[in-house]
């Protein structure tokens, strides 16, 4: 089912990480046979998060839009915010109070906006109406690192795609819809880059600059705010005065798909030449726009749960940027707070402050540790992806077998000409796909084998060597399900 951005002149929300395409729906496939499509709110806006079972994506959809768009959610402060001046927000209210003589759509939009700006008076204050603010703070990272980063991504950026190893290709998305001017689904897919959490590794050990950018930006986000965080994923852009169909962005949060995310940094990898007006974005109720430092490495940090968009560009020139969405590490927090929980006393706020320093400068140098050979193979993701999957799930139905952990550990071995005889074949008498609900549960006709499922995961060239390393052959398209797998010269 094709994925669209309006059904009879309602905005429905898209997402890019959801399978379905779009926010809040979710396929439960075989668990529903014919309702298959679920609609939630986000967790955050209602304490009735269900709201019921729909045939199709884009009925569940028009549900989601219709019932979310009833009212602005109320979101909880991220931290003790000031009391709001009353004079000030009468200025907001105000607004509302002007729309008498337009029209109803006219009113509505009004209405938005005025809500969208009440909303970020409370996670900014109310000085975020006062001359000159503009909701972003100035930033800037290493300009050396920038230009790397916009050199590398010039050369190998082709077609919407960046190769980071072997196996792993960082595309564009094409299903967001909440653009300046009319969407172009394949312009965004070309100029847009999205670096999900798993394709980190590979970005920092690829990218030139980006490592470099990422621990900068960690550093600065700890000093600046006092916490420790993480980066959770990124999104490369490019911007110009061609693409306010894709990468123009109207009013929008960057919570939308992940509401951890806490802090939103885009950097701009490109310089200005002499004279050329500055890039800029706004904050939706802001004094003022931001605009972005003329030289390469030149940023603005905001809280991903404010209302903002872009503003089009007054340059003839297009610019690469790198927007960096960071979360609120617990575990680092947690390992900064340890010693307040010891018996030698108290630790005061200088000692945390400096513990979080300390945690920040070692997580960032396990961020580079992470792009080390092991995580470059090409299949080294995918094995820590599947032994996770295995021990957490399978480990507790069967002693003896393993699942796919040896399966990707013969591979490697092999291709390192490393002699393992410890490495054995799964044994094939575990039944946890098909005692499992999540893979069509007992008794069902339909079941999928466990092995299957976590080799489903891995690109299909490296699928295929590991095949005829085992003597295994894929089984064809109409026994997908049926759980065997077939030796070469024995009949299954």
């Amino acid at each position: 089912e094709v994925v669209v951005a309006e059904v009879d002149g309602l905005q429905l929300h898209l997402s890019t990480s959801s399978a379905t395409g779009y926010l809040g729906v979710s396929d439960m496939g075989v668990q529903r046979k014919k309702k298959r499509f679920q609609v939630t709110w986000p967790r955050r806006n209602s304490r009735r998060p269900h709201i019921g079972y729909y045939a199709t994506a884009r009925e569940a959809a028009v549900a989601f839009a219709r019932n979310i768009d009833t009212k602005v959610p109320k979101e909880e402060p991220l931290e003790e915010k000031e009391e709001v001046d009353a004079e000030q927000v009468a200025v907001v209210k105000r607004r509302a109070g002007a729309s008498g003589s337009k029209s109803s759509d006219a009113e509505r939009d009004l209405d938005l906006d005025t809500a969208r700006t009440m909303f970020n008076i409370e996670i900014e204050g109310p000085s975020l109406l006062e001359q000159g603010e503009t909701g972003v703070v100035a930033t800037s990272i290493s300009s050396d690192a920038a230009t790397a980063c916009a050199a590398y991504l010039a050369q190998h950026w082709v077609d919407g795609q960046v190769r980071l190893s072997r196996y792993i290709v960082a595309t564009g998305y094409a299903t967001y819809g909440k653009t300046i001017s009319l969407h172009d689904a394949e312009a965004q897919r070309r100029n847009t880059l999205l670096i999900t959490h798993p394709m980190l590794p590979h970005a920092r050990a690829s990218i030139d600059g980006f490592a470099q950018i990422e621990s900068e930006l960690v550093e600065w986000l700890h000093t600046k705010y006092g916490t420790v965080v993480e980066l959770f994923y990124a999104h490369g852009l490019r911007q110009g005065p061609e693409t306010s169909n894709s990468t123009g962005f109207d009013v929008h949060q960057d919570t939308e798909d992940y509401d951890f995310i806490e802090y939103t940094v885009v950097v701009k990898l490109t310089a200005d030449e002499e004279g050329e007006p500055p890039s800029s974005m706004r904050v939706v109720g802001a004094h003022s726009h931001f605009e972005y430092g003329p030289r390469a490495g030149n940023a603005g940090s905001f809280r991903a749960r404010i209302h903002h968009a872009s503003v089009p560009p007054r340059s003839t020139r297009p610019h690469v940027k790198i927007a960096f969405f960071f979360k609120r590490s617990e575990k680092g927090e947690r390992r900064a707070k340890r010693g307040l929980a010891t018996g030698e006393g108290t630790m005061t706020q200088e000692e945390l402050a400096l513990r979080r320093r300390q945690i920040t400068s070692e997580m960032g140098a396990a961020s580079l540790n992470a792009g080390s050979h092991e995580l470059q193979s090409a299949y080294g993701t995918y094995v820590g992806r599947i032994a996770r999957t295995v021990v957490s799930e399978a480990r507790p139905r069967c002693d003896v077998c393993v699942g796919c952990t040896f399966f990707m550990e013969r591979l490697r071995a092999k291709r390192e000409g490393i002699e393992r005889p410890d490495l054995q074949d799964c044994c094939g008498r575990c039944t946890f796909c098909r005692d499992n609900p999540k893979f069509g549960g007992k008794g069902k006709a339909k079941q999928i084998c466990l092995r299957r499922w976590c080799v489903a995961k891995i690109p299909v060239q490296l699928a295929n060597e590991a095949y005829k390393l085992f003597g295994m052959v894929l089984p064809a398209d109409n026994d997908q399900g049926k759980g065997k797998w077939k030796k070469d010269g024995d009949g299954g």
